[in-house]
């Protein structure tokens, strides 16, 4: 991580941090336990996860008096590599697109939260 400024959100003095993922870290967020849960995925080589991801930023504001996350933005692109897919013993292709944007606030404040008569018959997913 580094502190690149300071900004207000929501009238909270923050820090602004841009944060390096480690590319293993990052594979077993989103690959490995994450959105893919992938087969094997803890046993591929980290020089064929390189070429999967395109792009990878995330930029966080973190309250200055309380450190508490306030706001996240991130952006991920990324493919397959016809090896990685051969290392799954896949085929195919897969790409993934995802921009977030995630803001936090009204920490420690009471909430009520009332289940609608319908949700009740909802499918989990």
């Amino acid at each position: 991580m580094e502190v690149i400024g300071s900004e207000k959100v929501k009238g909270v003095d923050c820090y602004v941090l841009q944060v390096i993922p480690e590319i293993q870290r990052l594979w077993q967020t989103v690959g490995a336990e994450g959105y893919f849960r992938l087969p094997n995925a803890h046993t591929i080589p980290e020089e064929l996860l390189q070429d999967v991801f395109d792009e990878f930023t995330v930029k966080q504001w973190i309250a200055k008096d309380t450190y508490f996350l306030m706001k996240t933005e991130m952006d991920i692109s990324m493919e397959s590599t016809p090896e990685l897919m051969d290392y799954l013993g896949e085929e195919g292709e897969t790409s993934l697109e995802m921009t977030i944007n995630f803001l936090a606030y009204n920490y420690n404040e009471p909430v009520t939260i009332e289940l609608r008569p319908e949700a009740k018959e909802a499918i989990g997913m």
